[in-house]
């Protein structure tokens, strides 16, 4: 453990995604569409979670197949809620200590689910999961390229390119910040 938790580790980090960059075939979950057509309430801006079987459920609405391998991008809905608020309002919440955030549930089914199918993950939320989170959860127990500083994406315009053909899956590349020692 010694070699891993170091200022100078080599062992575990972003260097090697840096030196090459992610490349896969991403696809898109667009649970901000699918969540108001199924009468479900979401409030990014609190603590709460998306869970399994909503993710689930709109791959199937989409008609979108999952591949071992794929990289997983969420639309929550947090940016368009985001875009839409007051500068008075966004002022207040980075006043926040520790801000609530929505995101994935923390739960052994989700963190299965993603391991045994996703290279990476994303989201449009600034914590993939729903934050604070209990670090029990998923992202404490495994080393997986997650969407805070790998994989930044513009959801909003994203979903909209890919409800024209109503094709979710498509070619993710992207270049990875090259930080010494970054985990």
């Amino acid at each position: 453990m010694e070699d891993i938790y170091t200022d100078k580790s080599v062992v575990n980090g972003l260097r090697a995604w840096a030196e090459k960059g992610i490349v896969g075939r991403g696809i898109l979950l667009d649970f901000h569409t699918w969540r108001p057509a199924n009468n479900l309430k979401y409030e990014p801006f609190k603590t709460g979670s998306i869970s399994l079987k909503y993710l689930r459920a709109t791959a199937e609405a989409q008609g979108t197949e999952i591949k071992f391998g794929d990289i997983l991008i969420i639309r929550s809905g947090y940016m368009a809620v985001y875009n839409m608020l007051a500068n008075s309002e966004i002022q207040s919440y980075t006043r926040v200590n520790t801000p609530n955030l929505s995101g994935v549930e923390q739960s052994e089914e989700m963190l299965q689910w993603i391991w045994e199918n996703f290279s990476a993950v994303a989201a449009d939320h600034p914590s993939f999961e729903c934050y604070p989170t209990n670090h029990r959860g998923a992202f404490a127990r495994f080393f997986l390229p997650a969407g805070d500083a790998l994989l930044a994406f513009d959801t909003e315009k994203l979903a909209e390119q890919c409800k024209k053909p109503g094709r979710w899956a498509s070619l993710v590349t992207s270049e990875v910040y090259n930080v010494p020692g970054g985990v």
